[in-house]
């Protein structure tokens, strides 16, 4: 007994897989009860299953097996070699009503010699002039279009063939412009007048017999339902003739036609082939509308829906039920499938028969120990297949750029895909969380409420990044699963080496498409190394720094240390655009970069006046000490916070806060015992991106910080530079945030003031100008330090502080611009008000130690 294969057919399916059962009933119910003459439209791509769906309906209803009722079906692109396909289509038509013996053989009049039989005599006798007259009216149309004196107009020097600009021009003009006489002129109009007149009788007469047929036949009220498959498939002509014979000879009462095929496909042939026989004098203006052409053959359209996420995960594990066990998928890799395959059952099946081949050539590597043994993933193996077949472009750079998947897969997860981008095509980003009214008075107030627009990405990622819509699969795909280390198996390329990503590449090689012939060898780390790290393209210095992990497996090694530096001075140079800078500090501070003085304070003022501010913003990596339970649990640490007057009142105290924070903190939602910043696993904001600013984080929370570090000076890093214990650890109020940023006149920014601010300010400070589109580093703006060299307190976050601005003590003050505020937000003379509640991915402090 032959063992049975685990290779899927492409074969029209027997079974409903694909839930045609849903919308099968209707178009049951309109194919045997709607009025006739009648045209249906099945719509979808290659592959989507309408031969299958068109397969169903008619078995459905011949197996009703009435006499009344007929069906036939003609599969277009079969006869496309035929001169005229609208005569085999015809031919075809009229063949299914012949009256057929048990062999299939049709019944002749002859075998109806008795006067009792004169009936079915007469009715084969008409279907037989039917079909005579088919053949007759071909030949008779084919001569009678040139049975014109060709001849004498050769003679005349006539710019043959004149048949066309006849019927475009009018005869008169047509025999001015070829230079006849005007009594051949008269005699040739008189021919296509008689010519026209002919054809049209013939179409009535013909559309009445083959009524009368059907009536013969399947009785008075009988049904002839005529499925046409695969016109998509014929050439435009072709596929013309086809509709055109339907619409001219075969639209009678009694009939139905289903169509099958792809609209866009047809209609496009429709434009092009009667754009090319009836061109204008306009190159802009089209003679022929494809869509409204078809509305007027198809009087009911069926779109077939595209396969769903759910559903291709369904239709596989259908397919599933005729494979042998060991062809069965594992869970996430069927889901691997299911979110990243285009929605086409053809498509589908495609995928999983390349997957079989690759998973046994796998199994046979690992046997002969080419590769480690357990070491393939299939839920990545089926990505790279889905990459291949659905992406060639990305798996071309791809075998050229090992990592770059790995690159994609972060970006992707960093900026999401927003409903907006997939269902408008927006390239924009809806801002989460709340909205904080600016202050009246702010002239840019409707620009910093407005969703923060993802800037155009560059380099090798760039299509893949700012098309979302066509992307969007691919997106899915890389980002599955959500929840890292979900399963048992390796789900993400992220974490593998360079090599073991190019063991996947090499297998899905065996069924590269020819677009990807002759792609580059993979990079080789060079001398020549720090160019591909100055490209900015974060895919580029992502695959440098994997090749030289491969050289250098220690990350701390000389060779690392030297890549980081480069990195850091590349994100430090302003005449580098500012989104290459963000790439390079991004993996400077992934290499472990970060500066020597992060947890350094700067004394301003002398005297009554002396306090000292934190010279960056807190970073996650100082924020993530405090994400501890029992600081969460330490009443002490969230109550009392000093509250400081309006600044017309220079900032007095006026008694604590109370209990208002540990309040607030009851009501919050807790992992573990601890409260995460808002945007704290948030790949673009949170704690993989360690020198990065905290944000998402409340005024109260920032105040329980700045009293837990008070209370653990000597045993962090900050008490361990030689500084005291401060008599006091706060947010900074406004007067002395000014002061560090060295004055607000003439609504200078903290580094001082710009003569083009719109054209300088991303060499100085990230604000939306910059279109990063993030936070970045603290340290990448050494430029924008303040005169008291504090940095970044123009853009980057919003920073919160001390005093409250109204009466009521509800609304707190926050400075700085940020990331997706525009430059006149990042004046020293700005404010943002804010509730002391709020949590934004575009807020963040730094401190103030006051002298003991």
């Amino acid at each position: 007994m032959v063992k049975k294969s685990g290779f899927i057919s492409d074969y029209r399916a027997s079974e409903d897989g694909l839930d045609f059962s849903i919308f099968k009933p209707a178009l049951l119910n309109i194919l045997q009860t709607a009025d006739t003459p009648l045209t249906v439209g099945v719509f979808g791509t290659w592959g989507s299953g309408k031969t299958t769906l068109l397969n169903m309906l008619k078995d459905e209803l011949d197996n009703q097996k009435s006499p009344s009722l007929k069906t036939v079906w003609f599969t277009a692109w079969k006869y496309e070699q035929h001169d005229a396909l609208w005569r085999a289509f015809m031919l075809r038509v009229v063949d299914s009503l012949h009256p057929r013996k048990a062999d299939g053989t049709r019944y002749q009049p002859e075998d109806f010699k008795e006067d009792a039989e004169k009936a079915e005599r007469e009715k084969l006798e008409h279907l037989g002039r039917l079909e005579r007259s088919i053949y007759e009216t071909v030949n008779w149309q084919d001569e009678g279009q040139w049975s014109l004196n060709t001849g004498e107009l050769l003679k005349q020097g006539s710019k043959l063939p004149i048949w066309l600009a006849f019927h475009l021009t009018g005869l008169g003009s047509a025999a001015k412009d070829l230079g006849l006489n005007p009594d051949l002129a008269q005699l040739l109009e008189r021919e296509v007048r008689e010519h026209h007149l002919n054809q049209l009788n013939y179409m009535e007469q013909f559309a009445e017999e083959f009524q009368k047929a059907i009536q013969l036949v399947l009785g008075n009220d009988g049904r002839l339902v005529v499925f046409v498959d695969d016109l998509d498939r014929c050439l435009p002509e072709k596929a013309i003739e086809v509709l055109e014979a339907i619409k001219l000879f075969l639209d009678v009462p009694g009939t139905v036609f289903v169509l099958g095929m792809d609209r866009e496909v047809v209609r496009r042939g429709i434009e092009a082939h009667y754009g090319a026989l009836l061109k204008t004098s306009s190159e802009d203006e089209m003679p022929i509308n494809g869509d409204v052409y078809l509305q007027k053959i198809i009087q009911i359209p069926f779109n077939l829906p595209p396969l769903d996420m759910k559903a291709r995960e369904k239709f596989i594990q259908n397919l599933e039920t005729d494979l042998p066990a060991d062809y069965h998928l594992d869970e996430m890799t069927r889901e691997a499938f299911a979110r990243g395959m285009y929605p086409n059952p053809r498509q589908v099946k495609r995928a999983l028969n390349v997957f079989f081949l690759l998973k046994q050539v796998a199994q046979e590597q690992e046997k002969r120990a080419l590769i480690p043994k357990d070491f393939l993933a299939f839920p990545l193996l089926a990505k790279t297949v889905l990459i291949q077949s659905q992406w060639p472009e990305l798996y071309k750079l791809w075998r050229q750029y090992p990592t770059l998947i790995q690159t994609l897969e972060d970006e992707y997860t960093r900026q999401p895909v927003s409903e907006d981008e997939l269902l408008r095509g927006l390239n924009v980003e809806e801002t989460p969380g709340e909205k904080v009214q600016p202050s009246a008075g702010n002239a840019d107030r409707e620009a910093s409420l407005r969703p923060a627009r993802r800037p155009a990405a560059s380099g090798l990622m760039a299509p893949f990044l700012n098309d979302r819509q066509k992307y969007a699969l691919l997106a899915e795909l890389l980002r599955y699963p959500l929840e890292a280390g979900k399963g048992s198996q390796r789900a993400r390329f992220g974490g593998l080496t360079r090599s073991e990503v190019q063991v996947y590449v090499g297998l899905v090689g065996a069924f590269e498409p020819d677009t990807v012939d002759g792609a580059p060898p993979p990079l080789q780390l060079s001398e020549d190394w720090a160019r591909e790290l100055e490209s900015g393209d974060l895919a580029k210095i992502r695959e440098v720094l994997a090749a030289l992990k491969e050289r250098e497996p220690d990350t701390q090694g000389p060779q690392h240390r030297m890549a980081q530096n480069h990195l850091v001075s590349l994100a430090q140079n302003s005449e580098f655009p500012p989104t290459s800078r963000a790439n390079a500090a991004d993996v400077a501070d992934e290499l472990g970069f970060a500066p020597q003085d992060v947890f350094d304070f700067v004394e301003i003022g002398t005297g009554l006046t002396r306090f000292s501010i934190g010279k960056y913003p807190v970073t996650n990596a100082q924020y993530a000490r405090f994400l501890q339970p029992e600081n969460f649990a330490d009443r002490s640490l969230w109550e009392g916070f000093p509250k400081l007057a309006e600044p017309e009142e220079n900032y007095k105290p006026i008694g604590n806060w109370g209990s208002q924070a540990w309040d607030w903190l009851q009501g919050q939602k807790k992992e573990n015992g601890v409260l995460l910043p808002r945007y704290w696993q948030d790949a673009r904001f949170g704690a993989r991106r360690t020198n990065a600013p905290v944000v998402g984080i409340s005024w109260y929370e920032a105040n329980a910080y700045c009293r837990w570090l008070w209370t653990h000076w000597e045993k962090l890093e900050e008490g361990q530079r030689g500084l005291a214990r401060p008599a006091q650890l706060r947010l900074p109020t406004e007067a002395e945030w000014i002061a560090a940023a060295g004055g607000d006149e003439k609504g200078r920014f903290a580094f001082g003031e710009l003569g083009t601010p719109s054209q300088e300010i991303s060499r100085y400070a990230n604000t939306s100008e910059s279109q990063i589109n993030r936070t970045t580093p603290v340290w990448m703006y050494p430029q924008g330090a303040s005169p008291r060299e504090v940095m970044d307190l123009s853009g980057n976050v919003w920073e919160w502080l001390a005093n409250y601005r109204d009466k009521d003590h509800d609304v707190l003050s926050l400075r700085g611009g940020s990331w997706n505020f525009n430059l006149g937000r990042a004046r020293v003379s700005v404010r943002y008000n804010g509730n002391p509640h709020l949590r934004d991915y575009f807020i963040g402090f730094r401190i103030l130690a006051l002298p003991s």
